[in-house]
């Protein structure tokens, strides 16, 4: 894998690597820790912005210092990879990043700093898994609207915010993350945006990470209730393991099953199909029962 960089030294008078751009057109890259027997501590302004290739990007935590607009418009990077031990972030590092689906980020479970700067960066709805000291929390963060309307009489610029995106961001401080705040805020959330909903319902039962008993209940509520809705995005997105997760936990409700089984059938998802018909199996015989033979995959 080929990338240009240049040594820069740094105020101790250590030398190290930034990484300036990237020659090779995969769509997974993996950043060296160290070019040159040098540690590489920076990806540089505009690095690899633009590259519509790519896909996946690992970052190692020998990188300190991620400068403005490095991964810039890559509309197509679906993951990110990166160390809680990066936490200089300059402006627009993941503007414009449309597709991006996961940022997961690893570390001690005290540094959250650079999070919090990842969603300050853009409004867009962002979702992270933190692999913390053994432990994996999934958190997804919903987008937010701002808009600057200017008072030309009274010589001033009104700022408006549309959406929980902004009260969610809130739960974020360098030092943590306000999971009871982070829980309670649910409500605010279903109305209007049921796709974060449910996903930040499904994470937190799957990963119960710091889950009081009164949340739990709130999503497990929200998630039975709503099951073939739910079902609905979750056969979209292929996810086996958390229709999986669903039969497990009895958060199936059944008059979610025959729907779901047909749009299963059509998308060809035998792996779905197959959950779904032992969970129709619980509920008897008073019913339709189906097998696998009753579908065209």
């Amino acid at each position: 894998m080929s990338f240009t960089y240049v040594k820069q030294t740094a105020r101790d008078g250590s030398e190290y690597i930034e990484i300036t751009g990237l020659q090779s057109r995969q769509s997974r890259v993996s950043v060296p820790d160290s070019l040159e027997g040098l540690p590489v501590r920076s990806i540089g302004s505009h690095a690899f912005a633009e590259r519509s290739f790519l896909r996946e990007l690992i970052v190692p935590a020998s990188v300190k210092t991620l400068r403005s607009f490095a991964f810039y418009a890559c509309q197509n990077l679906e993951r990110l990879s990166l160390h809680d031990t990066t936490d200089d972030y300059y402006d627009g590092v993941i503007r414009q990043c449309t597709g991006l689906r996961q940022i997961t980020i690893e570390g001690s479970g005290e540094n959250f700093t650079l999070m919090k700067q990842m969603l300050a960066d853009v409004d867009m709805a962002l979702r992270f898994r933190l692999l913390l000291g053994g432990k994996e929390i999934r958190l997804t963060f919903p987008e937010y609207v701002s808009e600057a309307r200017e008072d030309t009489m009274a010589r001033a610029i009104h700022f408006s915010t549309w959406g929980s995106g902004i009260a969610y961001r809130e739960c974020v401080t360098k030092k943590n993350i306000d999971l009871s705040e982070y829980d309670r805020l649910l409500p605010r959330l279903t109305d209007y945006d049921f796709a974060s909903a449910a996903e930040i319902s499904l994470d937190r039962l799957m990963f119960p990470e710091g889950l009081a008993a009164a949340a739990e209940k709130q999503y497990r509520d929200f998630v039975k209730e709503r099951s073939e809705r739910i079902l609905k995005l979750l056969i979209g997105q292929e996810d086996v393991q958390a229709v999986s997760f669903l039969s497990a936990e009895g958060l199936i409700g059944k008059e979610a099953l025959e729907p779901s089984l047909s749009l299963a059938s059509q998308k060809g998802e035998s792996e779905i199909c197959a959950v779904l018909m032992e969970e129709q199996k619980k509920y008897g015989s008073g019913g339709t029962v189906l097998t696998l033979g009753d579908f065209d995959f």
